[in-house]
């Protein structure tokens, strides 16, 4: 075991539990001076807002649960964003004491308490000191968080934060896997408790991005348990282990994880996506300069040295440690550079997991170079009688918050929350979400056109966007629209479902135009078929055709004009056609969604009556639970929704027995019912209740042939 700073020659030591406490205490005492100056990197650009934006949304919209609900402002109310935000513990922390928002000073110095101890604890995991694991968990709090001026590593904790809940997470999981083998039994008993708990509450709060933790964490888990010094320690980490997996079977996750990674569209169509970030900073931080490149090394060459001092255990961790970084650096540089076909995540976001052990390597290294001085200098004169390590570690520590507070960086570019232009204030009059009122419709922005290219990309939009916010403070696309509950046909999520991002980029978007998996570019309005869905405004920046009316136009001051038009007759819940056109598989299906009058006639995969009538007095309207329809029928009658269909979708009220639920118009919810119709529709996609659902809508697009589909209505995105 390396030895503590405080060990050379025979300085005095402050308790381990004293000097830990005086480094936290650093930090939480600091950290908000420090933030204060850099307000505009925390929460910063379209994902650290959508993310603000989204954690109230949900916060007042989603049932607090394990699972993610019907999310009713964006992409025909498909599932809520990813990310269960009432199960981040920084967020919920601040609701329970009353918070109406979140507060980004108050999440960050969280957060900053968090990674601290994450990296700690690696550091402590893999066999190193507690000084190596303070000065660690220092470099990557000051390099990953923005607590001093940039650059800084990699900047993902400035735009989605509660990442670093997946980190602490997972080193907790790997310690109890430990601590599972070694003990009383009370204690081991406890730490198995937590493997079989904690493993299944990250994948409730974060379904998505807890797949980028598990290579690594499988690695480490494997090497624990390995290398067991006995049959019995072996035994009950393997317990440990067999409770965590009998948990997330038997509660559902490993189906629900199952059915979010394959129903996606990656899986459905990824030879058609456009791979625009296909660069060598987005495999690793080893490729980003300074200072990802040399936090990168310096923890490389603490492993190296580990390895060759260090003895057991502690040497077979940093060989690990070794091997990992090894495997995401040349695996990184080997998808970007030769694998083209890849479109899932960016390989740099798999080596967030490794970043608390990059940390701990990094502390051991500067432990040692410490070392070697002060013994150097010991030979020459006595050190001091006062615990100097220490104080000099936590007065660098303060040092580097002390110019964080004092360096002020230039101010946030996007104004949040965004501004309420006069196109904004008209929407949050006309169609703002009210839980239990009537739908009023979606809005739809088809912004981008006036750049009069022949094919459009996200990343063409991003630049387009970002002009549009300088110049009137809103986006006028998705957050600037959500801040005001305002509801909108696109959708900005890695849930994006095939069926809709296979309608919306055939028959709302040029075929020239490049897609990526996480939203549809749209560049084509049709207004049939915008009106099936529920669409009523359209926000463009060039002039629609009739039967568009134009509300009114907004100058930008930039040479950018705005148009708000309003359709004139929009699927309020109250579509009800009364012909059905049988479509055999997905291609026929967007051939007829292409040319037939969807106020009139449905497409259909199955058979339907018919003797259809409209139905009356239909009305339709969004809640924090679900959704609710209620109609009248002098027969049989068919409402279509603006809504999209699902099997997560579950019904209940007085009709749920009589009435029947299906997919209409290739994404839409319809309805078949007799009579009187008062319906709850309820969405739960996740553990428990909802865990096989998104598997059971795979099977049904892929027997309806929606990647035949796609290759009969070809896009011009093959790169």
């Amino acid at each position: 075991m390396p030895r503590e700073l405080s060990d050379i020659g025979d300085v005095k030591d402050l308790s381990h539990s004293a000097t830990l406490l005086l480094h936290l205490g650093i930090l939480a005492v600091l950290a908000p001076l420090a933030l204060l100056n850099h307000q505009q990197a925390m929460f910063n650009g379209l994902d650290g807002d959508y993310a603000r934006v989204l954690a109230a949304l949900q916060y007042h919209w989603m049932p607090a649960g394990p699972a993610l609900a019907l999310g009713p402002f964006q992409g025909l109310a498909n599932v809520f964003f990813p990310t269960n935000f009432n199960w981040v513990p920084a967020f919920a922390l601040q609701r329970l004491f009353g918070a109406e928002a979140v507060s980004p000073l108050l999440s960050y110095v969280l957060f900053a308490l968090e990674l601290f101890a994450a990296s700690y604890l690696a550091a402590r995991l893999a066999g190193l000191s507690r000084a190596a694991g303070i000065a660690g968990a220092w470099f990557l709090v000051l390099l990953a968080l923005p607590l001093a001026r940039a650059p800084r590593l990699y900047a993902i904790f400035g735009l989605v934060p509660h990442l670093v809940d997946l980190l602490l997470g997972l080193v907790l999981v790997l310690v109890a896997l430990r601590a599972a083998g070694e003990g009383t039994v009370a204690r081991r008993a406890a730490a198995i408790a937590l493997l079989a708990l904690l493993p299944a509450f990250l994948v409730a709060q974060n379904p998505l991005v807890v797949m980028i933790i598990v290579p690594a964490g499988l690695a480490w888990s494997g090497a624990i348990l390995l290398w067991s010094e006995s049959r019995r320690q072996m035994l009950w980490r393997s317990g440990g282990l067999l409770a965590s997996f009998a948990v997330l079977l038997a509660g559902g996750f490993i189906l629900f994880l199952a059915g979010a990674t394959l129903y996606s569209v990656p899986a459905f169509f990824s030879a058609e996506l456009f791979g625009g970030q296909e660069i060598l900073a987005n495999a690793s931080i080893a490729f980003q300069g300074k200072p990802g490149a040399h936090f990168a090394l310096a923890a490389a060459a603490g492993a190296a040295l580990a390895l060759l001092r260090l003895g057991g255990r502690e040497r077979r961790f940093a060989a690990l440690q070794l091997a990992l970084m090894f495997a995401v650096i040349i695996g990184g540089w080997a998808i970007v550079t030769r694998a083209r076909a890849w479109r899932g995540p960016q390989v740099i976001y798999f080596e967030l997991a490794l970043w608390p052990f990059y940390a701990a390597y990094s502390g051991y290294l500067a432990v040692q170079l410490w070392q070697w001085g002060a013994a150097l200098i010991a030979r020459f004169r006595k050190p001091p009688q006062w615990p100097i390590s220490q104080l000099a570690g936590a007065l660098a520590a303060a040092w580097a918050l002390g110019y964080g507070a004092a360096t002020k960086e230039e101010p946030r570019t996007r104004p949040f929350p965004p501004l309420k232009t006069a196109v904004v204030a008209e929407l949050e009059k006309r169609i703002r979400l009210v839980p239990g009122e009537p739908f009023k419709g979606y809005a739809a922005t088809f912004t981008g056109l006036s750049l009069q290219k022949s094919s459009l990309s996200w990343f063409d939009l991003v630049v387009f966007d970002a002009k549009l916010e300088r110049a009137t403070g809103n986006d006028h696309r998705f957050v600037g629209l959500w801040q005001y509950a305002i509801p909108t046909l696109q959708e900005y999520s890695q849930y994006q479902t095939p069926p809709a991002y296979l309608v919306f980029s055939r028959l709302l978007a040029r075929p020239a135009d490049r897609q990526i998996r996480t939203l549809v570019v749209l560049s084509e309005p049709r207004a049939h078929l915008l009106q099936a869905l529920g669409v009523r405004f359209i926000i463009a920046d060039s002039q629609l055709p009739a039967p568009a009316r134009l509300v009114l136009a907004q100058g930008s001051g930039s040479g950018l004009t705005l148009y708000l038009y309003e359709l004139p007759a929009p699927n309020l819940g109250n579509l009800s056609p009364t012909e059905v056109f049988p479509a055999g598989n997905a291609s026929a299906a967007l051939a007829a969604l292409a040319k037939l009058d969807l106020s009139r006639t449905l497409v259909a995969a199955e058979n339907l009556p018919a003797d259809l009538v409209p139905a009356t007095r239909a009305s339709f309207s969004f809640a924090p639970d679900g959704a609710r329809v209620q109609a009248q029928s002098a027969g049989r009658s068919v409402l279509v929704l603006p809504l999209q269909f699902s099997r997560c979708l579950n019904a209940d009220g007085p009709s749920a027995g009589g009435a029947k639920i299906f997919r209409a118009n290739l994404i839409q919810t319809a309805i078949l019912f007799e009579g009187a119709l008062d319906l709850g529709l309820r969405l739960r996609v996740g553990p428990f209740l909802g865990a096989g659902c998104r598997l059971a809508d795979l099977r049904e697009m892929r027997a309806y042939g929606l990647e035949a589909a796609a290759r009969a209505w070809p896009i011009g995105n093959r790169d």
